[in-house]
């Protein structure tokens, strides 16, 4: 018997159309693998970037450790210096002519 002329193109349009939602299930899995290497790629890059900022504050400590160190030395020197020579100016102080403050008109 022959089969209707309306059920030969249903028969292709469903054959078609299963091709059709295999390929989207093949393209969406692709997608999702894609967006998953993306993800461990940014996550990766935050945990570069989450360890390089506790090494900079881990860095920003111990200077500031150096110089609190170093300060208590140059209280203790910059003391003595004072006492022998009274009338020595400051050493932080400098004379710096691009520093200077034009007044007259």
């Amino acid at each position: 018997m022959v089969e209707p002329v309306n059920y030969q193109h249903t028969l292709a349009r469903t054959q078609i159309a299963e091709q059709m939602q295999e390929t989207a299930k093949e393209q969406h899995i692709g997608d999702k693998q894609a967006f998953a290497a993306e993800l461990n790629k940014l996550e990766k890059v935050r945990e570069k970037q989450t360890q390089q900022a506790d090494q900079d504050q881990e860095g920003v400590k111990v200077r500031e450790e150096e110089r609190r160190k170093q300060g208590h030395e140059g209280e203790e020197e910059e003391t003595d210096n004072a006492e022998n020579t009274p009338d020595a100016p400051s050493e932080r102080i400098k004379d710096d002519p691009e520093h200077h403050i034009d007044i007259t008109v």
